[in-house]
């Protein structure tokens, strides 16, 4: 029979071996492989930050000399009151699009001031739910100032950023916006004869899923290391392999989007932003800034 000292023995070197275990397994998440340190061999300290940001403070940065010329057409930005959205909004007004041919969809309205005066407080929003096809297509179809007959294009950058999802029970959460969203607008866009779709999907899609708790011989997790392209043949094939619901979701409306191209007809086309979107105006900067 095992004597009480002898139980608290066997405890105390148990959670010792836990908390041993934790401390080598942190040391080993913590570590940047050499093959990942190669693409960014001069690592940025909160120092540089504030250098750079004092920087711009004193000369702000400008993409006018980038902007292309106006077009005339006539602009759907689904998800424009919000950070890349907004964004876009705003690049439109300020290369000489007219903002009554500019139409903006989101589920809340824009709070951000700089949509909210100037040319920008012109734009037309109208309050969707994209999940809602009927609504989707209510507001695609909402007669434009002057019975503008001009060729329409249309910005999708909705999303439902639910990343820290990764069990295939919680998989409707997500698809609801991402995917449903994405199938309501293509439809809704062959309805009113929108001739482009631009789609804004994830460099995520091709981030496979991997294992943080590591066996003892273990080094490193596998898929620690990940480069990331445009090459389709690095995108997961099961769900199991994705790095969560937010990835594969927007797989699979990816691939909505582009069979809905059509060279006599809708044209499609996918972005996939390799880094996280961020900034003044986003929703992380305006929570820190309250």
């Amino acid at each position: 029979m095992i004597s009480p000292v002898q139980w608290a023995t066997l405890g105390l070197l148990s959670f010792l071996g836990i908390l041993a275990y934790i401390h080598d397994n942190v040391r080993k998440l913590k570590a940047i492989p050499v093959r990942a340190a190669q693409f960014s061999p001069n690592r940025w300290s909160p120092k540089d930050v504030e250098s750079m940001a004092s920087e711009c403070e004193l000369t702000a940065p400008s993409i006018d000399d980038q902007l292309p010329p106006k077009t005339g057409r006539r602009y759907i930005v689904v998800g424009g009151a919000g950070f890349l959205g907004g964004w876009i909004v705003l690049q439109l007004l300020r290369r000489g699009e007219d903002p009554k041919r500019i139409r903006v969809l989101d589920i809340r309205p824009p709070k951000r001031l700089d949509l909210l005066e100037g040319k920008a407080k012109d734009v037309q929003f109208l309050q969707v739910d994209i999940s809602d096809k009927i609504a989707v297509d209510v507001a695609f179809s909402e007669p434009w100032p002057d019975n503008d007959k001009s060729p329409i294009s249309v910005f999708n950058t909705a999303a439902n950023i639910r990343f820290y999802e990764r069990h295939a029970s919680l998989i409707p959460l997500s698809a609801k916006v991402n995917i449903q969203g994405a199938e309501n607008i293509i439809n809704a866009c062959r309805k009113v004869g929108a001739s482009v779709l631009v789609h804004t999907s994830s460099g995520s899609v091709s981030v496979h899923s991997s294992c943080f708790l590591l066996w003892p011989w273990q080094e490193e997790p596998k898929h620690f290391v990940q480069v990331i392209n445009d090459d389709d043949e690095l995108i997961p094939k099961a769900h199991k392999d994705f790095f969560s619901n937010y990835g594969y979701t927007k797989r699979q409306a990816e691939i909505l989007v582009r069979r809905a191209n059509d060279a006599d007809g809708l044209r499609t086309g996918c972005l996939r932003p390799g880094n996280g979107t961020f900034g003044a105006g986003g929703d992380i900067v305006s929570r820190s800034e309250k």
